[in-house]
């Protein structure tokens, strides 16, 4: 299983998202967390966007405080979610 997280000091930029899709393609990842994404919606078309596809599943965490969020993205026929906190 191939892992790649990153702090990516908000997605609101298309460079950065476009970056990060190149890598997931490139590197075929597994399971990606995105640490301080600062985006307030995130939506599965967002997440099947950087997956390149809709073979993924996905779970968003909301800030608290003055962090940022996280997104988990992975594929699905590798791994499942037992539990989110």
């Amino acid at each position: 299983m191939i892992v790649s997280t990153f702090n990516v000091r908000g997605l609101g930029g298309r460079v950065k998202k476009n970056k990060i899709c190149d890598l997931v393609r490139q590197n075929k990842i597994d399971f990606l967390a995105l640490q301080e994404t600062k985006l307030e919606d995130i939506n599965q078309a967002l997440c099947y966007s950087f997956w390149g596809s809709e073979d993924c599943e996905w779970v968003f965490r909301a800030s608290k405080g003055s962090s940022g969020r996280i997104l988990s993205i992975w594929n699905k026929s590798c791994a499942n979610l037992l539990y989110s906190f």
